[in-house]
């Protein structure tokens, strides 16, 4: 009878948790695109737009010494990218600029994390999809090679994202020095991402501890499910899900440390 009633407080729990994070993800749909014009539409507008500029200004420069298909490369690269940028950025003063929601009981700072980043996956997320259907259509790539690696590739990206978000959104609460850094490790970790290179560019001493960077395995399943067989992927899957669980884990509890640091201040 205990464990009924423990499970039925579980689940009571999580359908508040949820009902929360659909208030703040329309809050802050609102808050950041506004009512008037285009309004929520921006959400996988801004990504695309990225996304689409940085393909025209690659096919301008020929940038296909390596054999890639250029427009298909920067798709899956730049949007892959953005999946985790968008998420570190809009995490990182998720709590201090709605600090004052934290007097509800209700509302906690893992609720203004999870809802940034849900919105930004499922803004990136679509934007991504419209383009590949876009881009199909007009003959500008091939169709997939393979969903089942892009889908385990984009969640695990996603995943990444996520943990970083916890982490960043906690330092940002215990450390304020850290706010002057974010810019700064975004886009130097941008180039070391795998975003804008492939596993097989690099020299094998080089590419033996590149790929313990988890974000360059995350692209490489998403690239080798759009080309396939053109190129040599290197993945390893164990790796990143062990590297997500941990960095989440420690998100987590750096979240609740901060938490515990805004209740006594």
């Amino acid at each position: 009878m205990w464990k009924v009633e423990e499970l039925l407080k579980i689940i009571a729990g999580f359908r508040i948790m949820m009902r929360v994070i659909t208030a703040l993800i329309l809050r802050e749909i609102i808050t950041r695109y506004g009512r008037d014009n285009l309004g929520f539409l921006w959400t996988f507008l801004e990504p695309a737009m990225f996304t689409i500029g940085v393909t025209i200004l690659w096919n301008i420069l020929n940038f296909n010494k390596h054999g890639f298909p250029i427009t298909a490369f920067v798709l899956v690269g730049y949007s892959s990218g953005l999946l985790w940028r968008h998420t570190i950025i809009y995490s990182f003063n998720a709590i201090s600029a709605n600090q004052a929601l934290l007097y509800h009981s209700v509302v906690k700072p893992i609720d203004l994390v999870i809802s940034r980043f849900i919105l930004e996956f499922l803004s990136v997320t679509t934007a991504f999809v419209f383009l590949c259907i876009v881009y199909i259509a007009l003959g500008l790539i091939n169709p997939p090679y393979d969903l089942f690696y892009i889908i385990i590739g984009w969640f695990l990206m996603a995943w990444f994202g996520l943990g970083l978000g916890l982490l960043f959104a906690a330092l940002s609460i215990l450390f304020e020095v850290v706010g002057h850094f974010i810019q700064a490790f975004t886009y130097i970790f941008w180039i070391l991402s795998g975003s804008l290179y492939a596993a097989e560019w690099l020299p094998p001493n080089i590419r033996e501890y590149s790929l313990f960077i988890p974000t360059l395995t995350n692209a490489e399943l998403i690239r080798y499910g759009m080309f396939g067989n053109i190129f040599t992927p290197y993945y390893d899957i164990a790796y990143s899900v062990v590297f997500n669980l941990v960095l989440t884990l420690l998100g987590l509890y750096l979240l609740r440390v901060a938490h515990y640091r805004l209740e006594v201040d």
